[in-house]
């Protein structure tokens, strides 16, 4: 809320109360309000207490999801309303939303990756709607270690051919896969059918490098559950 007895304070007046032109220093006091506001409400690059499915409440930092106001265009504009005498009620002009109010953003609707526990549960208004098995990043490679954080999803592609690695050494790769849903740089979501097993201690030796890999059949039902706005929420 933004009374009219802080908006005075931007204001000048002279010796006999009439208003003063000083847009350079109202602009300076409306953008150092809107940072403020960003500093106090903005929930990107902030991290939250999340409690998983298992029971544990782990921290979760993101550098890419969450609230971020537009500080330039909500500057713009509420310098517009005061100079306009506007009375209005309206929410801060956002450059990118989150699922939900408040520091806790991901609502009820969001992916469940536990990489310790090598298991994922995608959540829909609070019901767990898929669950599956998986294999993650090999741990024994700091550069293929599947990363903590809360992501997107991209886009999805069926089929498609993964790729990594240089080309023309012996750890490029091309491996074809019926399902490809990417949400963190080169890594995401996808189908494994040369595996045989998927979860427990697999990923601390024998992991990716660095995707989700999930048995067929359940990257065929995740593929067409998946929305583009659900938080992933990864973590260790």
């Amino acid at each position: 809320t933004l009374e009219g007895d802080e908006i005075r304070k931007w204001l000048i007046f002279d010796e006999r109360g009439r208003l003063q032109k000083n847009e350079d220093e109202l602009r300076q006091c409306v953008a150092e309000y809107v940072a403020q506001l960003a500093a106090t409400h903005d929930t990107v690059n902030t991290e939250r207490e999340f409690c998983t499915t298992s029971g544990r409440t782990v921290q979760v930092y993101s550098s890419v999801y969450g609230w971020k106001i537009d500080q330039a265009a909500e500057a713009a504009q509420l310098s517009q309303e005061i100079q306009s005498g506007t009375q209005t009620t309206r929410e801060p002009i956002y450059a990118q939303t989150a699922n939900a109010y408040g520091v806790n953003d991901l609502g009820n609707t969001y992916i469940e990756v536990d990489l310790s526990e090598q298991h994922m549960y995608y959540y829909q208004d609070g019901a767990d709607i898929f669950e599956s098995d998986f294999v993650s990043g090999n741990m024994s490679y700091a550069d293929r270690q599947t990363h903590a954080g809360i992501f997107t999803l991209y886009y999805k592609k069926s089929p498609d051919v993964l790729k990594g690695g240089q080309k023309g050494t012996a750890n490029y790769y091309e491996q074809p896969v019926q399902y490809w849903m990417p949400f963190d740089g080169g890594i995401g979501f996808h189908d494994a059918n040369w595996r045989d097993d998927f979860g427990g201690d697999i990923y601390l030796t024998s992991g990716s490098h660095g995707c989700i890999n999930l048995p067929p059949e359940n990257a065929a039902v995740l593929y067409d559950l998946i929305q583009y706005d659900v938080p992933i929420v990864c973590f260790y």
